[in-house]
């Protein structure tokens, strides 16, 4: 206790303000001239050394604030100095390094960036808002306080001794002058008081002492303003709406429906800190793929809340409900098509088959007449087409037909699959005589003797995604006859 009494005098904790003060004009000099002459290679590398360096002199200059605070604190709380300058640069030291440790992670920051360890860096990096504001703060409260450290070490000191020579000069001019000496005593103390104690009078006075107590209030009310900014400035979050700006848009067929999404969220784009935790941000939809008409999705906005808060970052929406419309219906089953369309295909496709068989009969190649005995609907199916999303509805008929010739008359009971294909919603059925959409084709079957279930055998061989839609396939074997003329 008797060393600190001995070295945390006034004079060396000024001393020791004074040197601050010096080590804060140099980083400010350092750090207002450090972004000069990037345009060249020497110049990056000299401003890496000087980031080295304001961070060198940082740290020597963050001990010596915690030195001045700790002795000003010991000699207030203590050694009960009551002086007014005393807490004042206290309040200045004080402040000073309240700011010093806003800056220390920043520092570290920059320093490991200055000494290529960028893992150490961007482990930092989240810690730079607002942090060169706090560190000008520092250094205008250390050069601050050594202003008035100069002031009371040196303009203060020789105010005193000058008071004290003109003292002893007018105490010699009263042993000479005799009589003159009350007068000349009296002027001198009279100096003295005015030159050495103007201050102390002043104070000692009503209105020195209420105005030193406003400027005191004053001074302290801005230095708290001025941390309490920092420190809200320093643990505040930016609030960013992720989904509102969202537009979500849907494409493909509804059932297999995928989301087309365009979030531009509105932020600052030259915050470093929202920048990094922005590049990090996507966005999905729920059951994208499978969205149909109707359903109701939910567009995520997916992110690391630890990078959130590490960049101060208020996250805001980060999910927003959107209705699925706009898809193409298509058709996967048969009950899926319109009644009012799938009534009008049996009929259709009844239509071409006999304009097919009777096109066949009325050849100009052909001699022989086809007269058709009975048409018979023997089984409806239907098959969906994933890859471009249409139907094809197949009518399967049995038909006995007799085919007069020159030379014979045969009786045989004949085959068809009648398709009406590229059935969706993207376009209107044509089931006129003319459409291309209705296509016969014959189902071969070699034998005299025939049955339904033969020749659906046969229509369903090479086919493995069908639908049956009805089957009335008869028993009956049907024989193919004969006769020559």
């Amino acid at each position: 206790m008797e060393l600190l009494k001995k070295y945390a005098t006034r004079k060396y904790l000024m001393y020791g303000s004074i040197a601050g003060g010096i080590l804060a004009v140099i980083m400010l000099i350092i750090y207002l001239t450090v972004g000069q002459g990037l345009d060249s290679l020497s110049g990056l590398s000299s401003a890496l050394s000087s980031f080295r360096s304001l961070c060198v002199l940082y740290y020597i200059d963050f001990v010596i604030l915690v030195i001045l605070v700790g002795g000003y604190a010991f000699r207030i709380g203590y050694l009960k100095d009551a002086s007014f300058m005393g807490k004042l640069l206290l309040g200045c030291n004080g402040a000073a390094l309240l700011m010093g440790l806003f800056c220390f992670s920043a520092i570290r920051a920059v320093h490991a960036l200055a000494s290529g360890d960028f893992t150490a860096a961007m482990a930092y990096s989240g810690s730079m808002d607002n942090k060169g504001i706090m560190l000008v703060i520092m250094v205008l409260a250390q050069i601050a306080a050594a202003g008035i450290s100069i002031y009371i070490l040196f303009v203060k000191r020789n105010e005193q001794v000058e008071a004290e020579e003109a003292m002893k000069d007018l105490s010699e001019g009263a042993k000479a002058a005799g009589e003159s000496v009350s007068k000349a005593s009296a002027a001198a103390q009279d100096h003295a008081l005015k030159l050495s104690e103007k201050c102390k009078a002043y104070y000692k006075t009503e209105k020195g002492r209420r105005n030193t107590i406003i400027g005191g209030i004053a001074a302290a009310v801005v230095i708290v303003c001025i941390a309490g900014f920092s420190i809200y400035q320093s643990v505040k979050k930016t609030p960013i709406d992720l989904t509102s700006a969202c537009t979500v848009t849907f494409e493909g067929v509804s059932g297999e429906g995928t989301a087309d999404i365009n979030c531009n969220p509105d932020y600052d784009h030259t915050n470093e800190d929202i920048r990094m935790f922005m590049s990090d941000v996507t966005y999905k939809v729920e059951k994208d793929g499978e969205l149909k008409n109707g359903d109701d999705a939910f567009l995520k906005a997916e992110y690391s809340q630890a990078t959130a808060d590490s960049c101060k970052v208020k996250v805001e929406n980060p999910e927003k409900k959107v209705k699925v419309e706009g898809l193409e219906i298509v058709y996967k089953t048969f009950a899926e098509i319109p009644k009012a369309s799938s009534d009008k295909f049996e009929a259709a496709a009844k239509a071409a088959l006999e304009a097919y068989i009777k096109d066949r009969s009325t050849s100009f190649f052909s001699s022989t007449k086809v007269t058709v005995e009975h048409v018979a609907l023997i089984g409806v199916y239907y098959e969906y087409r994933s890859y471009d999303h249409t139907g094809t509805a197949h009518y399967v008929y049995r038909t006995k037909v007799t085919e007069d010739s020159k030379y014979s008359t045969e009786k045989n009971t004949d085959y068809y699959d009648v398709k009406i294909t590229g059935i969706s919603s993207a376009k209107e059925t044509d089931l006129s005589e003319e459409s291309d959409m209705i296509n016969v084709d014959s189902i071969y079957l070699y034998e005299d003797e025939k049955t339904d279930a033969m020749a659906l055998e046969k229509f369903k061989q090479y086919k493995t995604n069908l639908e049956t839609i009805k089957e009335q396939a008869e028993k009956t074997v049907f024989k193919d006859e004969r006769k020559s003329k």
